[in-house]
């Protein structure tokens, strides 16, 4: 318990030196079961061009740096293989997609291109009415084998 309050300090002190021109306040313990150490909420100075904070963020994701790490340990090659492996995945997929093809992964899943009609749509600020183009997005469907496992 006392180590868990130790590291919040630590955060707290790490972005005080980082962020301190432009003070922007959030409580650290509003979705921690937590009672803080001092009288009042801990407050850690954070730059206002991020939206969240990296810890508020969902604890239960995997960045690039994690999959290389992961695909590397899973194939027993190098780091820089898997990361030129996985580079040079998304790569292709981003070309195939570019032409308007589709990239199936038997077992995984498939993405394709699908275009999406222009429509209204309001603006939350001010409520006015705003045109939203239409543009093209990328779909992903699960294939069978993956949905199963996650099941």
């Amino acid at each position: 318990m006392l180590a868990w309050h130790l590291l919040k300090l630590a955060l707290v002190a790490a972005y005080r030196r980082s962020y301190q021109q432009t003070p922007c306040f959030f409580n650290i313990f509003r979705r921690l079961p937590l009672k803080p150490l001092t009288g009042g909420p801990l407050r850690i100075h954070l730059n206002p061009n991020r939206k969240k904070p990296r810890f508020e963020q969902n604890p239960n994701y995997m960045n690039k740096a994690e999959l290389i790490e992961s695909v590397a340990a899973e194939a027993k090659i190098s780091k820089a293989d898997a990361k030129r492996a996985i580079d040079s995945f998304v790569s292709s997929t981003h070309k195939a997609l570019k032409k308007g093809d589709r990239v199936a992964l038997v077992g995984f899943g498939t993405f394709s291109v699908t275009q999406r009609k222009a429509r209204k749509g309001r603006n939350p600020q001010t409520g006015k009415e705003i045109k939203i183009a239409a543009k093209k997005v990328v779909k992903f469907k699960a294939g069978a084998e993956l949905a199963k496992k996650l099941k």
